[in-house]
């Protein structure tokens, strides 16, 4: 069953939720899910369908330079206390969340982001993402500062269109 747009927007915890695990705010991304290898969890990442996303991380400051960057795929990103600092294009697509399971909506957001974080040592370092995986990337920072993609999507999809997706992406098409 879908909600109504009312009751989700309503059911989204407020920006006042707090850190979780004391001062440190951790999250962690699967580059596997988000290329669509865990597409029926229902995360931001698996959602959209887009197989093409990659990210990487530079030790010389180049984050956003695919060919400097180190590849994440089929891996897991650990991001603690995780800061977008560059954000830019725009994609539109189908998100969902483990938090309000079986609703999904179409939400717009960056096409390229970057961020700083720390890792489990306390050690920052900077990571890029595009497409999906900029796509995943927000949506979980979004969590930690008490958003979920129910309060940004532009419409919500019906059954059948979350059918169709699905289809779709089995196929293979994009």
């Amino acid at each position: 069953m879908i909600a109504s747009s009312k009751a989700l927007r309503a059911a989204a915890p407020s920006a006042a939720f707090g850190p979780v695990m004391g001062e440190r705010k951790p999250i962690l991304i699967s580059s596997a899910a988000a290329s669509g290898a865990a597409a029926a969890s229902g995360s931001a990442a698996a959602a959209s369908g887009d197989a093409a996303a990659s990210g990487g991380a530079s030790a010389s400051g180049e984050a956003d330079d695919p060919d400097s960057a180190v590849s994440y795929e089929e891996q897991i990103v650990e991001l603690i206390n995780p800061e977008i600092i560059a954000k830019s294009g725009e994609q539109s697509g189908s998100e969902g969340c483990l938090s309000v399971p079986g609703v999904y909506g179409m939400v717009t957001r960056p096409d390229f982001v970057r961020v700083r974080a720390q890792n489990r040592y306390g050690e920052p370092f900077e990571l890029w993402g595009k497409g999906l995986t900029a796509r995943a990337i927000c949506h979980e920072v979004d969590h930690l500062n008490g958003v979920i993609f129910t309060t940004l999507a532009e419409r919500f999809l019906t059954e059948e269109e979350v059918a169709r997706i699905t289809e779709d992406r089995d196929r293979g098409d994009d």
